[in-house]
């Protein structure tokens, strides 16, 4: 889809910072995140982004790649929990969202209100995830 800006993405036309892919999703930071590294695992593809449209197993294949991502997650930003929510409003490509999330004192650290993401930051951080 011409206008779609997470297709721009896949074809290179927009920069992003990736953290994860394999042949048919990547996984990559959220600019505008409601927490820091906020990530977003989308198909290379083009779907609607109501994924429950989606056939069976690219679902199942989308869900499979989000473990994948949400592992990586874990294990190198030490959190407890990862929110994963799949909403179609803003973007109409499919896409899930990933939100790391810590308890107590970090609470407050760790939520960033949608304001543009420290962008070395995020690189930084994408380069300590892909070194696995």
């Amino acid at each position: 889809m011409s206008d779609c800006i997470f297709c721009k993405i896949v074809a290179g036309e927009i920069p992003s910072i990736k953290i994860w892919e394999n042949d048919e999703f990547l996984a990559l930071f959220d600019v505008f995140p409601a927490c820091k590294a906020q990530t977003l695992v989308l198909p290379k593809h083009h779907y609607d982004s109501d994924i429950f449209l989606m056939k069976n197993d690219v679902y199942a294949k989308l869900m499979f790649a989000t473990k994948e991502v949400v592992s990586l997650l874990k294990h190198w930003l030490w959190v407890e929990k990862i929110w994963l929510v799949v909403e179609w409003l803003q973007v109409p490509h499919a896409h899930v969202k990933l939100y790391p999330f810590r308890w107590g004192k970090s609470f407050v650290w760790w939520f960033t209100w949608h304001t543009l993401a420290n962008m070395a930051e995020l690189q930084q951080l994408a380069t300590i995830l892909k070194s696995e």
